[in-house]
């Protein structure tokens, strides 16, 4: 189908709320562009803290959203998208509110380290270094160690699948579900994405390259998850993809590898959506129902 006139409306009120961006734009400028791009807000929660933790080279900033007061709450680390290289916890202050109601728990997001500066490995240690000190705090935190999740979308999808293989590498922490929006998986997929008009492409080329210190870490499953020789053992995934998106097929391949491997996968594709439709439930019906869908499985995974 058509690029569904709700996804036209939403990108035009995004462009619209930054600009056009002059030619000689500086990183910096675009990094400031992408954190003052619009995104819908998030309800009212109970609580949110900011806490700042040891991680692999410095102070780590981290910021825990609660649903409520309840002891032992139920956790998912999420992970900001923004192509490894833009992005923040202030831009996902909406969705992980959405999240924490929804699925009565408390999301953390991670303020991990961005390339080009700090190149692969960096933002998946800072991951998993949070996930690790979550675990290991989770007492003190009024949280429960026995059911933690990871999610992200784009990047934060990539980072949230590599905290999944590496907590299962490092003998933990065990985690109960991983939740992969709109994933980018691996440099060089197959990719064959016709984009109507207004449709802007994600620039997957230009951020790998950022990413990357050597192009030869394209085989390192802790950056390309699609390279990977060995899924098992991984918790459960749900994997969302979008019909105009070129991350789609990795999506897709992504969830058929984890099938094959055995680890229970659900998968759903939105037509007529682009890249980041999740993140506007007020204005995208399908982002409504791919956030309902979130919300689901994650329920599903603290709660049943």
């Amino acid at each position: 189908m058509p690029l569904h006139a709700q996804v036209q409306a939403a990108i035009a009120k995004r462009e619209a709320s930054v600009g056009v961006a002059p030619p000689d734009a500086t990183l910096e400028v675009h990094r400031e562009r992408f954190m003052k791009t619009w995104r819908e807000p998030g309800p009212d929660i109970y609580s949110v803290e900011d806490h700042s933790i040891p991680g692999p080279s410095g102070p780590l900033a981290i910021r825990l959203y609660r649903a409520s007061d309840g002891d032992s709450l139920p956790v998912l680390m999420s992970f900001h998208g923004g192509g490894f290289v833009f992005g923040g916890i202030d831009a996902y202050d909406g969705n992980a509110k959405r999240l924490a109601a929804g699925a009565d728990c408390c999301v953390v997001t991670v303020e991990y380290r961005l390339a080009p500066e700090h190149k692969f490995p960096a933002a998946p240690e800072d991951c998993f270094a949070a996930t690790k000190w979550i675990a290991d705090n989770a007492a003190d935190l009024g949280l429960d160690e026995a059911r933690i999740a990871v999610g992200g979308d784009s990047a934060g999808a990539n980072l949230s699948a590599v905290v999944a293989m590496m907590s299962r590498d490092r003998s933990g922490p065990s985690l109960v579900q991983q939740i992969l929006i709109v994933p980018t998986m691996h440099p060089d997929p197959d990719l064959d994405i016709e984009y109507p008009e207004g449709t802007p492409p994600s620039g997957r080329e230009w951020w790998w390259s950022q990413y990357l210190a050597d192009p030869a870490d394209a085989a390192n499953p802790y950056a390309a998850p699609l390279s990977a020789s060995d899924l098992s053992g991984l918790p459960p995934a749900l994997v969302i993809t979008a019909e105009y998106d070129d991350l789609r097929g990795e999506g897709q391949a992504y969830a058929e590898q984890l099938a094959a491997a055995g680890i229970a996968t659900e998968y759903r594709s939105y037509e007529g959506m682009w890249h980041i439709f999740h993140m506007y439930p007020s204005s995208i019906d399908s982002g409504r129902e791919a956030v309902e869908s979130e919300i689901a499985a994650l329920r599903a995974a603290f709660y049943e």
